[in-house]
């Protein structure tokens, strides 16, 4: 299937594509990376894939560079919330702090061989949310810094 004619976000055909247009950039149009901001520097971005345990997971995205998040909590009875957060590094680690969800989190990583150009790591998490002491774990990928 050529790419002209094919949807970026389910990969089909357009005319079997059951997002609603608004979710695209103009009428089904595949922008190429960098083109909806005017950049011309490669990806750059921190993701922090985190499993709290109890059915609670975070997904944690900084594409500025400075610690600055948003991130989607998905809770135990399937419902999810999106808010920010901030990242610190912290003695080899980072801090994560969210206030929506009353929650710091120290995670320490550990580099996974095999991915030339990109930090990519097995991360543990532990500190509090919402009153609750966490000992999760999760993945990370850091690309272009």
């Amino acid at each position: 299937m050529d790419l002209e004619n094919q949807c970026p976000h389910c990969g089909r055909s357009l005319a079997g594509c059951r997002r609603p247009r608004s979710a695209f950039a103009g009428p089904h149009t595949r922008l190429p990376p960098g083109a909806a901001s005017g950049a011309t520097e490669p990806p750059r971005f921190t993701w922090l894939g985190l499993d709290l345990g109890e059915g609670r997971y975070l997904s944690v995205w900084d594409t500025t560079g400075d610690g600055t998040s948003w991130l989607t909590a998905l809770k135990a009875d399937g419902s999810h919330l999106i808010t920010h957060a901030r990242r610190t590094d912290h003695d080899g680690h980072w801090l994560l702090t969210v206030p929506g969800l009353d929650a710091s989190l120290a995670i320490t990583r550990r580099e996974l061989p095999g991915s030339p150009g990109a930090y990519t790591g097995a991360c543990q998490v532990t500190g509090a949310c919402a009153g609750e002491e966490i000992d999760g774990h999760g993945y990370t990928d850091v690309i272009g810094y």
